[in-house]
């Protein structure tokens, strides 16, 4: 896949809530309905940079959308790849409290 062929997941998850004719409170409530689904659709339609899909992102965005949680990871981990800067390698603290 190209660079320019590859988008962040929250382009793939807003093209498919458009697609659904989901707002937000559709995709919570289809992440989980709680505290935590909320936060995570706020993170994912509004992505901070070098902020990674976890396993429990991709589970949750699966069961929303009916897929499986190897897309969402491998969409992201294309996005991370083909977008060097956005990856968190350079802002994840060490055990010391200083930047990798």
């Amino acid at each position: 896949m190209k660079a320019e062929e590859v988008f962040p997941v929250a382009e793939f998850v807003r093209d498919e809530m458009a697609a659904r004719g989901w707002g937000e409170c559709d995709l919570i409530h289809r992440l989980g309905a709680d505290a935590h689904a909320a936060w995570l659709a706020a993170l994912i339609l509004n992505p901070m940079p070098g902020v990674l899909v976890d396993d429990d992102t991709a589970a949750r965005l699966a069961c929303a959308f009916g897929t499986s949680a190897a897309l969402w990871l491998r969409l992201d981990a294309q996005w991370q790849a083909a977008n060097p800067s956005a990856s968190p390698v350079d802002a994840v603290p060490s055990k010391h409290g200083e930047a990798a």
